[in-house]
């Protein structure tokens, strides 16, 4: 028998969100340990405990090393927190939804019937919805970042 359109509809809900989900989870943890990288380098690179030389442009600076190291140990060590938490957060969050969706294929007992085509043809454009929805919010969040 044929599904009908609202189970269709609800069915295609369901994927379609948890698809959304799992991408943006996975595009927000490739970013945080993007940036985690990028930090980790500059503090590293001035945990080096030699003196630095004056510039030439700048006569009147000198390098403050201890200082400077005492500053790069504690951002680094703010830097790991920080990638600890939020890394764990993106980790949990995900392996939640993988998780949520084994579980709930293995817990059915009578197996559904699979996806009609009528699921397949509202998933996608619920899926482009959801992405123009994102952007647009990402939009916003980004109002006024780029000048000119």
């Amino acid at each position: 028998m044929s599904e009908t359109w609202g189970a269709a509809f609800l069915r295609a809900a369901r994927v379609s969100v948890w698809l959304f989900a799992l991408a943006a989870v996975s595009i927000a943890s490739v970013l945080l340990w993007s940036e985690w990288r990028t930090n980790v380098a500059e503090f590293e690179a001035n945990l080096d405990p030699r003196p630095r030389p004056d510039w030439e442009e700048f006569p009147g600076i000198h390098d403050d090393v201890a200082a400077r190291v005492a500053a790069a140990k504690d951002g680094l060590a703010w830097v790991n927190r920080r990638f600890a938490v939020n890394g764990g957060i993106c980790g949990a969050i995900g392996a939640g939804l993988i998780g949520g969706a084994v579980v709930y294929r293995r817990r059915r007992s009578p197996r559904a019937p699979r996806s009609s085509w009528r699921s397949w043809i509202l998933m996608l454009p619920l899926l482009a919805i959801l992405v123009a929805l994102a952007l647009v919010w990402l939009g916003v969040a980004l109002r006024g970042t780029m000048r000119g």
